[in-house]
């Protein structure tokens, strides 16, 4: 069954278990669409992407977001990689990997949905009050706090 179908109908299949929040089923179809895609295949970083993005959800966290990032640090051409990237960061609230990542993301295809959703929803941080000393100075943390008070409050 598994081994009869293609690639991207392996992908396909797991992407639609994912969508069901299935990804122990997922991760089958994944694996067998990355063995039978050669590496320098456009979609082969996506289906590693995809693939690490699915043990994550099912708390192989570290094997998960090692293989979000091997897939990301070759890839030149699918934002969707990125957006994997990101994701996968944002659960182990690594923040700044998933700002970078979607920043990549966002440099291959600017009218990238998903990427722009998730940038708009994580939100940016404002200046540091003084640009000439590190955002965790005493001094900045301090003021910055007072001035969001002000501001939100």
């Amino acid at each position: 069954m598994i081994n009869n179908l293609t690639a991207e109908d392996a992908f396909t299949q797991a992407i639609q278990f994912c969508n069901k929040h299935d990804y122990g089923t997922a991760v089958p179809y994944f694996l067998h669409a990355i063995r039978e895609t050669p590496k320098n295949d456009y979609r082969a970083n996506e289906y590693t992407a995809f693939y690490g993005l699915s043990l994550m959800r099912l708390g192989n966290r570290d094997e998960g977001f090692n293989k979000c990032l091997v897939a990301a640090g070759s890839e030149l051409k699918n934002p969707e990689v990125f957006l994997c990237l990101a994701r996968a960061s944002l659960m182990l609230n690594r923040r700044k990997v998933a700002i970078k990542a979607v920043s990549q993301g966002l440099t291959i295809d600017p009218t990238h949905v998903k990427l722009k959703f998730l940038r708009n929803n994580m939100g940016v941080r404002r200046e540091p009050i003084f640009g000439f000393l590190s955002r965790e100075n005493f001094i900045n943390v301090i003021l910055g706090k007072i001035t969001y008070k002000i501001r939100y409050n």
